[in-house]
């Protein structure tokens, strides 16, 4: 019996285990994993039996709960006769071809028995069950505390990068264990305890690798970087005015527009693109972003040229900053505001976690040296603290904004110094909850649920927009975060993944199509459904009332934000109004529009050509066929397909 145990690491802080016991022999093994995280007062719970005959899964039982507390009851099973059948939150179903079985709920180990199978196969190749393909890369050997250590990479199940490290070659045998180093999928990091010291260094070692693929994607999907260039036969998009041009040129000369005029003669040594009768946009926003190398790519390839990061490692965001600045990466610029966390069981591992006001007003002044534009307040934050960390944030020119936390409502928060919300729901708590409730649990998921039966029309509500509208205090939307964790179904497609699902790696896909949320019954189910539609009719309120809203997603595909922008439309906000608030608006907020936000002579280059019209219909935005980021002209398609994706529009010509 082999037992091996892993620490999963955020922000430098233990916040979950992944203990894994191999009984057996070689060949015809079994694995009994325990995962637990408790980070952000969320986290899966999952105990796991997997049964290993050769280098494949014959058994895999799951059972526990998701990442929102959602009940998790999986199984799949091979029998006699070689038929294999699997039951899952995303699906059932079952074949008769060989592959790997690919779990929809599963701890991070399920990479380490993935990359064990697929070293022993031929160009590091293995079906998957119950669709796709996935690819092992050896990487290099690199060092870290005088031990070799090599890292094995994993295509085709995710969009964030999967990796496994072993100090050694991965084990000829099928367990995925060995000199297991440590897991990422992306999202997390697990450490084996004997190498929890070396954490840094292991971070560093994956940040490179990911930085070296994401370099790769970068360059081949650059179609022209320092090049002046004319984009013809193109119809311009004005979104302040919500009208559309006629058929013109633009000439882009190194970052800014130098000219638009129909009659405009191309200059000796410009590249022409042709746009084929297609509209340029002004390029979009998103204002509630964590930028990551792969987000970062996933954006610009959606048409999305400038976010607002809210909240992430400070150090990994200042290199991702720098790369995309430099033209090392592709990404959208961004406006980053300082996340400063209250010290507790449920605190968020990143940003400042601070212990003390002291502490909080510290934070403070490390974020206004570096001259991020606001600061943001999160769930375990002490309420006690707000007023005097807003006042020194003010005094450095800076906005406050964030969660409201926990035991504090939005009415106080704005008292106290805020001057903008994040995310709808941290509004909308204040007016069903009582004040005794602990919003750093899932509460402030499941608590939406009282949504439905609000009357918008209560002084409590009305007096929070009288509030809002009297003091400008503007609202960090995120329906579309809010719609996927609400309407999530169990082997459904919701309307949030239509358009898209068809589209993403075979694990995301599986992934998408659970329930997140914990429910009792069909019956609380409807009423998650019947709150979402309260959270759209309050949003018209509140536009209509004339509260700022900012689309975001806090969703860090990259592939949500035209969805958020189909929810302002479905809501009752028109589609030229939509399209206002994401280009020309954000950039103002962000006190960037005289150089971002419409496309205009003298201002940086950044919009993107679209098949179809997206004041006609705004899932026409979806459709990007080329993207112009400060100048640099990006394939989209390319992008994607360097995902393993299915590309939303065919690539524009570049003549």
């Amino acid at each position: 019996m082999t037992t091996l145990e892993l620490a999963l690491i955020a922000n430098g802080e233990r916040v979950g285990t992944l203990a894994v016991e191999r009984k057996g022999a070689a060949g015809t093994e079994t694995i009994e994993l325990s995962y637990e995280v408790d980070d952000n007062g969320r986290g899966a719970k999952l105990a796991e039996t997997i049964a290993l005959l050769g280098d494949l899964p014959v058994e895999w039982q799951i059972r526990g709960t998701s990442l929102m507390g959602g009940a998790v009851d999986e199984t799949f099973t091979k029998q006699a006769s070689g038929e294999q059948h699997w039951s899952s939150q995303a699906d059932t179903g079952s074949s008769l071809e060989l592959g790997f079985y690919l779990p929809a709920d599963s701890s991070p180990f399920t990479l380490a028995l993935l990359a064990a199978c697929a070293s022993g196969r031929a160009g590091g190749t293995v079906p998957l069950l119950p669709e796709g393909e996935a690819r092992l890369v050896q990487t290099p050997v690199s060092e870290i505390a005088g031990r070799a250590v090599r890292v094995y990479a994993l295509s085709g199940v995710q969009l964030s990068p999967q990796y496994v490290v072993y100090a050694g070659e991965v084990p000829a045998d099928s367990s995925g264990l060995g000199d297991l180093v440590a897991i990422s999928d992306g999202g997390t990091l697990l450490v084996s305890l004997e190498w929890v010291p070396q954490v840094t260094e292991v971070a560093v070692v994956l940040q490179q690798e990911t930085q070296r693929r994401y370099i790769e994607i970068s360059s081949e999907a650059t179609l022209l970087g320092d090049r002046d260039f004319v984009v013809e036969n193109v119809r311009v998009l004005d979104t302040r005015s919500g009208t559309v041009g006629e058929p013109t040129r633009v000439l882009v000369r190194g970052r800014r527009i130098e000219a638009i005029d129909p009659l405009l003669t191309v200059p000796e040594g410009a590249a022409v693109i042709d746009a084929a009768g297609r509209i340029a946009a002004p390029g979009l926003h998103d204002m509630h972003a964590h930028l990551e190398p792969s987000s970062a790519l996933m954006y610009v390839a959606a048409g999305v040229t400038e976010v607002r990061d809210m909240g992430n490692d400070n150090r990994q965001l200042e290199t991702l900053r720098e790369a995309i600045i430099d033209g090392e990466l592709l990404g959208p610029a961004s406006v980053p505001a300082g996340f400063i966390e209250g010290r507790s069981p449920y605190s968020a591992r990143f940003g400042k976690v601070v212990d003390s006001l002291e502490e909080a007003l510290e934070a403070v002044e490390w974020y206004a040296e570096r001259n991020f534009h606001a600061i943001k307040i999160y769930n375990s934050f002490n309420p006690e603290w707000v007023r005097e960390t807003a006042a020194r944030a003010h005094a450095h020119g800076m906005r406050v904004q964030g969660h409201v936390p926990a035991f504090m409502n939005a009415d106080r928060a704005i008292a106290d110094g805020y001057d903008e919300i994040t995310h709808l729901n941290q509004l909308v708590l204040g007016w069903v909850l009582d004040p005794l409730e602990d919003t750093r649990t899932t509460l402030r998921l499941t608590g939406l649920t009282r949504v439905a039966d609000l009357d918008l029309d209560s002084e409590v509500v009305q007096a929070t927009v009288r509030t809002m509208v009297e003091r400008d205090i503007s609202l960090d939307v995120t329906l579309v975060i809010l719609e996927q964790l609400m309407l999530s179904r169990a082997r459904t497609v919701i309307p949030a993944h239509e358009p898209i699902i068809d589209h993403l790696p075979a694990g995301l896909r599986r992934y998408r199509k659970r329930t997140y949320v914990p429910y009792r019954d069909e019956a609380e189910l409807e009423r998650y459904a019947l709150a979402f539609r309260r959270l759209q009719d309050i949003v018209v309120m509140l536009n209509e009332a004339g509260v700022k809203l900012w689309p975001g997603t806090d969703d860090g595909s990259g592939l949500t934000v035209h969805r958020e922008l189909e929810l302002f439309v479905d809501s009752g906000i028109s589609a030229t109004d939509t399209l206002r608030l994401a280009t020309i608006s954000c950039a103002e907020h962000l006190h960037q529009g005289k150089d971002r936000g419409l496309i205009e002579v003298g201002r940086v280059a950044d919009f993107i050509l679209v098949d179809g019209d997206p004041t006609q219909s705004i899932r026409n935005i979806r459709q990007v066929a080329l993207t112009v980021a400060e100048g640099r002209v990006i394939s989209p398609e390319r992008i994607y397909r360097g995902f393993g994706m299915v590309p939303f529009a065919r690539e524009a010509v570049v003549l």
